[in-house]
């Protein structure tokens, strides 16, 4: 059996390197859930008052999008079916479903010149 040995340093590195995977996962996860979580942020400006306690609009914000990530679930689904059948409307509803769920975390994503507006 062959041992390998190891210092305290390089054991340390490797462990906090795992950590900072973690986050880098939790980063890249509300990279692309962000389109949901900012309409659910928008829709809880709507019903939420703006004194109100942070508590209160997390759950808010969170409970919207939740409902908002159960109806693009259920709009893929959707049109997942009409694919299916070959029934073409599939396409005008994945035009919106693609601009809403990709074309946010693109715009992130990007290089601040590439979204600001052009000026002459």
């Amino acid at each position: 059996m062959k041992r390998i040995a190891a210092n305290d340093g390089q054991f340390l590195f490797w462990y906090d390197l795992r950590g900072l995977g973690f986050f880098a996962q939790l980063a890249f996860a509300l990279l692309i859930f962000s389109p949901i979580l900012f309409t659910g942020y928008w829709i809880s400006t709507k019903f939420v008052a703006p004194k109100s306690p942070g508590h209160v609009w997390i759950i808010a914000i969170i409970l919207f999008a939740l409902l908002i990530y159960a109806l693009v679930i259920f709009l893929k689904g959707f049109i997942i079916r009409l694919r299916q059948k070959r029934n073409y409307v599939w396409i005008l509803l994945f035009i919106p479903y693609i601009a809403f769920i990709c074309v946010p975390p693109v715009l992130i994503t990007l290089p601040g010149p590439c979204i600001s507006p052009v000026t002459t």
